[in-house]
């Protein structure tokens, strides 16, 4: 009975840090840099100030942190600040320079995309959508 208790105490070990070693291999699937384009709705694009969005340089992700520059040739530029969950979730991103935004979505695999929402004056929404480099 002794040697039957020893071998499933070893094997609902042996689950467990598999369990563990699988979570923190998705956490890191998401590291790296991210193409990230933004696609305003119809109804908040009639004006030159929701168009022409460029990342000149990539979103990052490193451990749970999304960070990025976007710029805007007659806005400036947003700093991207944001979190990110082991499933791949971003809540309550925030995008802050000249303006100000909030951006949440999901990325899976080596793509994603989310909401985009523009808290200042000009009020441009629309979505955003990442691809990995």
């Amino acid at each position: 009975m002794r040697k039957a208790a020893k071998i499933f105490t070893a094997a609902l070990f042996a689950a467990a840090l598999g369990a563990v070693a699988s979570s923190a291999g998705a956490e890191g699937s998401f590291e790296g840099k991210w193409k990230m384009s933004i696609e305003y709705s119809k109804k908040s694009s009639s004006g030159p100030l929701c168009r022409g969005y460029l990342m000149k340089e990539p979103m990052v992700i490193k451990g749970h942190k999304v960070t990025g520059l976007l710029r805007h040739d007659m806005r400036g530029a947003f700093y991207l600040n944001g979190t990110i969950s082991p499933d791949g979730t971003i809540a309550k991103g925030t995008a802050e320079g000249t303006g100000t935004a909030v951006f949440e979505g999901k990325l899976q695999g080596t793509s994603g995309g989310g909401t985009w929402q523009e808290t200042a004056t000009t009020m441009c929404d629309g979505t955003w959508k990442a691809t990995k480099m």
